[in-house]
């Protein structure tokens, strides 16, 4: 269930990205150029599983919050999360049958294509595995025994009690489990999804890790295209620039 939460996530963020278009259309022109200089989908994948993530896990915890009475909110407010991501998606379809029916039927005529260039396989791939090995290396389980970095320890010591006052208490209005003042201000919403994570079959490694990497790798991703595309204009404004001088 947790990995169906997160394609779910994706598949939301792709939806509100496309349901927008016209409004970022004109903004992203410089992608559908014939010599685009980042492929469309290298950053639109990205931008969907943050975006999707950041909205689902919102709407998880509002509803959470709701149920904060009853004895598993979680299992209340992923239920509802589904059904309205299930919902949403199908207005889109609903709304869009011609385009999809479209897709659809490019897809069974020449296949799937992704189109993404060589050096976007080489960031994309690199930033996975180096990711990975970093984020694994800080927090793992070995048998019965959760292993933690030695430079990381006292930061987990804070951080893993916030996800498992969601994952296993009923941690709504959201408090800090061992300050005096438990007001938590900032920064336990990425502590809350991985909490939900966990409470949706993950273990606590998995339910941290995962998140971890797939928010660095499209950190990684969206700052590959975002440094290709400052390139490519700042040489094109040095042209236009030096053609102008006398």
């Amino acid at each position: 269930m947790a990995l169906l939460y997160i394609c779910l996530s994706v598949c939301v963020g792709a939806g509100i990205i496309l349901s927008l278009k016209p409004y970022w259309k004109t903004g992203m022109e410089f992608l559908n150029r014939p010599n685009r200089p980042v492929s469309p989908i290298f950053v639109f994948l990205p931008s969907a599983y943050l975006i999707g993530t950041l909205i689902l896990s919102w709407i998880t915890y509002f509803l959470a919050l709701a149920f904060k009475n009853y004895e598993k909110p979680l299992f209340y407010a992923n239920t509802i999360s589904f059904v309205i991501a299930v919902v949403f998606l199908t207005f889109l379809f609903l709304s869009h049958r011609e385009r999809v029916k479209r897709l659809v039927y490019e897809t069974k005529k020449y296949g799937i294509s992704l189109n993404i260039k060589g050096t976007e396989w080489f960031v994309l791939i690199s930033s996975a595995v180096f990711w990975t090995f970093f984020i694994c290396r800080s927090l793992y389980l070995d048998g019965s025994y959760l292993r933690v970095g030695v430079s990381a320890f006292s930061d987990f010591g804070a951080h893993l009690p916030v996800i498992r006052s969601f994952s296993v208490g009923k941690n709504f209005p959201a408090q800090y489990p061992h300050f005096p003042d438990g007001t938590m201000r900032y920064h336990f919403m990425f502590y809350f999804m991985a909490g939900n994570l966990e409470f949706l079959g993950l273990t606590l490694p998995q339910a941290l890790n995962i998140p971890s990497v797939l928010s660095l790798v499209s950190f990684s991703m969206l700052l590959y295209a975002l440094c290709v595309f400052l390139r490519k204009n700042s040489g094109r404004r040095f042209v236009l620039l030096s053609v102008r001088l006398p």
